[in-house]
């Protein structure tokens, strides 16, 4: 007999399910008419084979080439799909358009966005904008949020209560639980501890890696579009001038050099930034920059702080497991009265890298 809680969790879903199916039929969730006048901005970080996802720590970030697939579907029947910063600049000069505007985004750069994002793109006839932390660009080490969790997961943690005091870990805390602490660090603090992480030996897969030079020139001469994601990957809060010099204007000025053409649009790490940040991306040069804040963007916004909606595999599968389309257009509704942000479905709390 199944437990009490599995039960309950499983109504609950049959529930949602059927809401998200009255809302869509009855159309009082209707995408195309509820998305004319704004901008939807659609956010991916990993893209990963069933196989490989179960591997993952933080899988709660991957979606499956199906799931990918399934999704690209759906957004190219109701929306016209093009990078963001074609997206922007068609939306705001008021023409009229066929169908509502979309953007599709990849966060972080990793290796399986070229290897399984990539095809499944151009499969759908989609062209998306990819941000990339660019000093890791062609190098072998992970972000430091993958290190943390990959060490986490291998039991290869320092002693929390020294590493991170007063923070409630023990040394059974989850992956996502060691990721979410180390946010709270200040950018030195941080840097401390990557160092002791770091000076343990490497423990994720071989398969694990980021994107190369090539890889990016592929992309971009493919049509989708390149940005920048920080040099590395590094929260912007508190850094100081020159920290931000690095991150905001160097990692473009690399990326203008590397890859000869204009890097206009910038993601802010985490989705962080205080007044000395938004302002060095301001002068930086950039036209826009992505937040993880969730919504759609509208005429009157800010486009430094434009909104996405994550698109997490599990928040947007029913209860027999398979996509729905239905969920995909409620979230999108912005009448989602769920978690706006993905969920660590490994000692639960958000996750945003």
């Amino acid at each position: 007999m199944a437990p009490r809680r599995t039960r309950r969790v499983g109504l609950k879903r049959v529930l949602r399910d059927r809401l998200a199916a009255g809302l869509v039929r009855s159309r009082c969730i209707d995408p195309g008419r509820d998305a004319a006048h704004r901008l939807t901005v659609v956010t991916l970080h990993r893209v990963l084979p069933e196989s490989l996802r179960a591997q993952y720590p933080l899988n709660q970030l991957a979606v499956t080439p199906e799931f990918l697939s399934r999704c690209l579907q759906t957004l190219r029947r109701v929306y016209e799909c093009v990078p963001l910063n074609e997206a922007l600049g068609r939306f705001e000069s008021g023409q009229a358009l066929d169908k509502p505007l979309a953007s599709v985004t990849f966060d972080d750069g990793q290796l399986d966005n070229f290897e399984f994002a990539r095809p499944v793109l151009q499969d759908q006839g989609v062209r998306a904008t990819f941000f990339v932390p660019v000093g890791s660009v062609g190098q072998g080490r992970l972000l430091w949020h993958d290190e943390i969790a990959y060490a986490a997961a291998a039991g290869q943690t320092p002693d929390p209560e020294e590493a991170l005091p007063g923070r409630g870990l023990t040394s059974r805390a989850s992956p996502g639980a060691w990721v979410r602490a180390a946010k709270t660090l200040g950018p030195k603090d941080r840097q401390r501890l990557m160092g002791r992480f770091q000076a343990k030996p490497p423990c994720h897969p071989e398969w694990e890696g980021m994107m190369n030079w090539s890889h990016l020139e592929q992309l971009q001469n493919a049509g989708h579009e390149i940005g920048s994601h920080g040099w590395t990957h590094e929260l912007l809060e508190g850094l100081d001038a020159e920290e931000l010099a690095q991150e905001v204007q160097g990692s473009r000025q690399e990326l203008e050099k590397r890859l000869g053409h204009q890097v206009e649009s910038f993601c802010y790490p985490n989705g962080q930034f205080d007044s000395a940040a938004y302002q060095a991306v301001k002068a930086a040069g950039y036209d826009c920059a992505v937040t993880t804040r969730w919504g759609s963007f509208r005429q009157s916004m800010d486009r430094f702080q434009l909104r996405r909606f994550n698109l997490e595999q599990e928040l947007l599968q029913s209860a027999d497991g398979d996509y729905s389309e239905d969920l995909l257009f409620w979230r999108l509704s912005e009448r989602w009265p769920f978690r706006a942000d993905p969920v660590a479905r490994s000692g639960g709390g958000e996750e945003v890298a």
